[in-house]
């Protein structure tokens, strides 16, 4: 979700969590779920986390947005180094998309 486009201090607290709920905590509840049992079976497997470009730069009224995407590249890129830590044979990519015109 893009949340609200405000100026960083005008965001309401309720508005950069629910961001951050969808956009962030979603992967992380996803990991927590899913990869425990995918480690047990000792078999390759993938996980694919969807970020955004907006987690490489920043520009106005965007804050929450690009901060939930900053936190995902960051969870990623963190979860790839535990992973080869413990030798599995898991892969993780992360996947960037530019802009997309939804509703």
């Amino acid at each position: 979700v893009g949340g609200p486009m405000a100026m960083a201090w005008q965001v309401p607290l309720k508005k950069i969590q629910w961001v951050m709920d969808v956009n962030f905590y979603g992967t992380v509840h996803s990991i927590q779920s899913f990869l425990p049992s995918m480690l047990e079976d000792n078999q390759q497997r993938y996980i694919v986390n969807i970020a955004s470009m907006a987690g490489f730069y920043t520009a106005p009224y965007l804050s929450a947005y690009e901060a939930a995407k900053h936190a995902v590249i960051a969870w990623t890129e963190a979860l790839y180094h535990d992973l080869k830590t413990r030798q599995s044979n898991m892969v993780i990519s992360l996947v960037n998309p530019g802009w997309v015109n939804t509703n």
